[in-house]
């Protein structure tokens, strides 16, 4: 098979490949992932029909050459990144292309989702972002949501306030505003944190992540049920991660130690009594052996299946601040716990299993089950209590309290069939289960299971079990105007939230968290026109509905406890020339009432005619993706957009005076809120040399109410700012005035030596830290920094390397933006690790 001179550089290029046995259509969507080259087909090829193992370092075209080898199909590559397959039995209707091979005119396209996870938001309209698990692996982190400074738009609020990570995108978060899953599975688990409002936590642990997607805005395909603020995928290992070209089996084994970090002492009985526990400096060691993980992972496949099993342990002491930069912000402590000094109930004690396995059979049909357990005995901060601590003589002081522990489970079923069918392109069905429960620490506390003393009556539970499932189908069609892909499907979510706290005095149940439970369900559709080369018009509809019911007799008289809405998506794309996209899309979408607001007693009345939040997002931007810019072999990725998301009915928490004079809070709707701004992502890679950016800048932020709230000794008039919701707990959500990370780095000595730096930068808060009339909730206060992280890997021969990190090398002492509470970031953190494949 001959290829013409105008695709002899791209042909050239080689990849690694460990494709086994497989119909050919999936052995081209694999192919096509890797190489990113487009593959069209002049007929459908017979589903059942299996292509030749792909393994090895080849071309693209020698991988399509091998994978097709005695099959019956021909190739014919007519660009540098496009291929036509043609089935020998039909070649008498076609006319021959050069060098001999047949072509007809191609009908059937290979799906688009087959694209490499890196390369997909730089050619999709719309603000989506990857994080690679080399991305995450160069600085390990503390705390799990440090793997979002890699991306714009994504701030991990409260990240050092316990194990789980709390997402805000774009100024959103909380009560189910963003999905955050594990697998295409929620945990939708809650925590109440007294004046500091309510966390959304998932528990992951990041050894075991190959990758996180993320789209911020209304979902439009599976996983967008009840979420306007944005679905993130944090997707666990697969065998293809881990399998080299030519090997059917693999073994990862990794181990590593750290540094900053001390055992915990033992807890005090409160805040404010008996033994009263003082904070430790920082020492001298680098590794003191307080802060060390270890994880083995294997995999094994064949023909027609694939298997993997993984086993992690990691444990860390209490983490010391930094002992550099200004501990004063306005004439004020940033926090209680000054520079240098031991950050208390910042450890964890974590295990977690992982366990995958999928085949293949028939005519295209595949099924995949997987198991997730994870388990942390970790400390809790209740960032409640931290701005109240002023000295030796305050009632509350600096202590280390009763660990947290928290347990989940994870089950997945997952379903695909390849159709031979002349439209219809493939089937995807998915049913999961996730149950997290966690008991002692903070949920004791504020649910009755501690005394004021701190003296512990009881181990109050909190769990929630989720239930969800999705069934999607996708579709492609030749039309007079052009090629129509569309996705249709179903999904739906059912969660169950379970507290067995304790009942007041009056016999009415004083737990924090819910007990109840809710419904999502959603159909929607997803559809794509490439009406030519440069022109794409995108559009969406789905259908939401919810149903919550919970223990309080009061939820049947909600007005909004069951409802549904149709949320429309449109967007255009325009190519002028290849590699350059421009685009502007508008969505709409739905958050409807989560239990936190209606299955929840403590400190509110409940409103029955709570509206479900919907929301308006524009975006206009552009994409650049293109190769061989600057040299030979160089590759340059850009996405520059502008947003405009506005969500009407905004929830938050209000005062109201009731008949009888008395102040009291529940949950109520404000006119709408509004965040714009600009984001940036870039990266460039020379294989030598290579640097990535990523940028968020907010020109608007407010709440605007179309009413006066007259609160007799306090009114509120009618108007926009951020001054106009002060009692809600969403003033700690606004995030900072721009926020981004700048790395660089380097492969030396024939690539074996990796050296970076990553710089981490920030901004004060949007509006500044006032506190506003009435407001009992005053967000935190951080300067604007920049903190430098070091990461290097060596690999010592061709299955073993050795990585190392310095986090903070400036030992800077600050605060994270969107900090919950006073809580000092690590300071100076050495790592290393040692990596062994075989």
């Amino acid at each position: 098979m001959s290829v013409s001179p105008a695709v002899a550089q791209a042909a050239s290029q080689t990849y690694e490949f460990n494709i086994p046995p497989k119909p050919v259509r999936q052995a081209l969507n694999d192919i096509v992932r890797e190489t990113g080259i487009d593959v069209t087909f002049a007929e459908t090829p017979n589903a059942s029909l299996a292509g030749r193992p792909v393994r090895g370092t080849m071309s693209a075209e020698q991988a399509v050459a091998a994978l097709l080898s005695g099959t019956g199909l021909t190739y014919h590559f007519s660009g540098p990144r496009t291929v036509s397959i043609t089935d020998r039995s039909i070649a008498g209707h076609a006319a021959s292309a050069e060098g001999g091979a047949t072509t007809l005119s191609p009908i059937i396209a290979i799906a688009k989702d087959s694209r490499n996870p890196a390369d997909i938001p730089y050619e999709t309209a719309g603000s989506n972002s990857h994080i690679s698990a080399d991305q995450i692996a160069r600085v390990p982190p503390t705390s799990a949501g440090d793997i979002f400074k890699n991306a714009p738009g994504v701030i991990a609020s409260g990240n050092r306030v316990g194990a789980s990570v709390d997402v805000n995108v774009r100024g959103l978060q909380g009560q189910n505003r963003v999905n955050l899953m594990v697998d295409g599975t929620r945990q939708s688990s809650h925590s109440y944190r007294g004046y500091r409002g309510s966390r959304n936590e998932v528990f992951i642990d990041p050894d075991f992540l190959g990758g996180v997607d993320i789209a911020k805005g209304p979902g439009a395909g599976a996983g967008g049920v009840g979420a306007m603020g944005g679905v993130i995928n944090m997707r666990t290992l697969e065998g293809t991660d881990l399998l080299e070209p030519g090997k059917d089996w693999a073994l990862r084994v990794k181990g590593g130690v750290g540094g900053n970090t001390i055992a915990p002492p033992s807890p005090a009985l409160s805040f404010g009594y008996d033994p009263i526990t003082r904070p430790r400096e920082a020492g001298s060691d680098i590794f003191n052996g307080d802060s060390w993980s270890g994880s083995m992972v294997g995999a094994v496949a064949g023909d027609e299946y694939e298997l993997l099993a993984g086993f992690s342990r990691r444990k860390s002491g209490n983490y010391f601040a930094g002992s550099n930069g200004q501990s004063t912000y306005a004439g004020k402590a940033l926090s209680p716990i000054g520079p240098g000094k031991e950050v208390f109930n910042t450890s964890q004690d974590m295990e977690s299993f992982l366990g995958k396995g999928s085949m293949q059979w028939g005519d295209g049909h595949s099924l995949s089950l997987s198991y997730i357990y994870y388990a942390n005995k970790y400390g809790n901060i209740d960032e409640n209590f931290l701005p109240y601590i002023s000295g030796p003589t305050s009632y509350y002081r600096l202590a280390q309290t009763e660990l947290s522990k928290t347990q989940t489970h994870t089950a997945k079923a997952s379903y695909e069939y390849q159709f031979a069918h002349e439209n219809l392109i493939g089937l995807k069905a998915n049913v999961w289960l996730t149950d997290v429960a966690t008991k002692g620490g903070i949920v004791n506390y504020y649910s009755g299971g501690t005394t004021a003393g701190g003296r512990v009556l009881k181990s109050v539970e909190s769990s929630i079990r989720t239930l969800g499932g999705d069934i999607a189908t996708d579709w492609e069609f030749e039309t007079g105007v052009g090629t129509l892909t569309m996705t249709n499907g179903v999904e739906f979510v059912h969660e169950t939230a379970k507290e067995n706290g304790e009942f007041g005095i009056t016999g009415a149940y004083v737990g924090a968290n819910p007990n109840g439970s809710r419904v999502l369900a959603s159909a929607f559709n997803q559809s794509k026109l490439e009406v030519n080369d440069w022109l794409s018009l995108m559009a969406g509809l789905r259908l939401d509905y919810f149903d919550n019911q919970g223990d309080q007799d009061s939820l049947k008289d909600f007005d909004y406890a069951s409802a549904s809405r149709l949320n429309p998506s449109v967007g255009v794309t325009l190519e002028p020339v290849e590699g350059l996209q421009f685009f502007g899309t508008y969505s709409q979408g739905w958050r409807p009432l989560s239990l936190r607001e209606t299955a929840v007693s403590i400190g509110f009345t409940p409103n029955p005619y709570l509206k479900p939040e919907t929301s308006a997002n524009m975006e206009f931007g552009l994409n650049v993706k293109h190769d061989d810019v600057f040299r030979a072999g160089d590759s340059l990725k850009l996405k520059a957009a502008y947003f405009d998301s506005s969500y009407d009915n905004f929830i938050g928490r209000e005062r109201y005076v009731t008949p009888e004079g008395f102040w009291l809070y529940r949950w109520d709707n404000i006119a709408d809120a509004t965040f714009r701004g600009y984001e940036l992502s870039a990266s460039y890679d020379a294989e030598v040399f290579f640097l990535e950016a990523a940028v968020t800048y907010y020109s608007d932020v407010k709440f605007c109410r179309d009413k006066e709230a007259n609160l007799i000794t306090l009114v509120i008039p009618a108007g926009c700012g951020l001054e106009k919701l002060p009692f809600d707990y969403g003033m700690m959500n606004v995030p900072p005035k721009y926020s981004g990370s700048l790395t660089v780095g380097t492969r030396l000595l024939d690539q074996k030596l990796t050296l970076g730096a990553r710089a981490y930068f920030f901004g004060e808060r949007v509006g500044g830290y006032a506190h506003y009339t009435g407001s009992h909730t005053k967000a935190p206060a951080y300067h604007a920094d920049q903190i430098v992280d070091l990461f290097g890997s060596y690999k010592v021969d061709e299955h073993s390397s050795l990585d190392f990190s310095v986090e903070n090398l400036g030992d800077k002492y600050y605060l994270d933006p969107l900090s919950t509470g006073l809580v000092p970031s690590p300071g100076r953190t050495f790592r290393a690790s040692f990596t062994r494949r075989f």
